[in-house]
């Protein structure tokens, strides 16, 4: 049978290691933005490198941070004029990893 490990005593070396692990571990809102929009700019270029590639510039996404109750991931958004728009995400429970969207009104 598998032991449990006690929790460390508050304020022990041990209590404030793990403290410090848990506080690195998590990416502030502004690195979550900044990595949705490094994200997409390159999968629109890896991917569509002689359409969107060449139209949707780096600087035009807009990143936004994971939603922690929905399980949703960070994603950016794109606006391409005429009311439409790309988002992005990246999938982890998908047949793939980058998600492109067209969001039409």
């Amino acid at each position: 049978m598998p032991e449990t490990l006690t929790p460390p005593v508050t304020g022990s070396p041990l209590a404030v290691l793990f403290e410090i692990v848990a506080a690195s571990a998590r990416l502030t809102l502004e690195e979550e933005r900044d990595g949705a929009e490094t994200a997409a700019a390159d999968h629109v270029y890896a991917a569509y490198p002689d359409t969107l590639g060449r139209v949707v510039d780096h600087d035009a996404w807009t990143g936004y941070p994971a939603l922690r109750d929905n399980s949703v991931q960070p994603s950016a958004v794109a606006h391409l004029g005429g009311g439409l728009w790309l988002h992005h995400t990246i999938t982890a429970d998908a047949d793939h990893h980058d998600a492109l969207t067209l969001l039409v009104p």
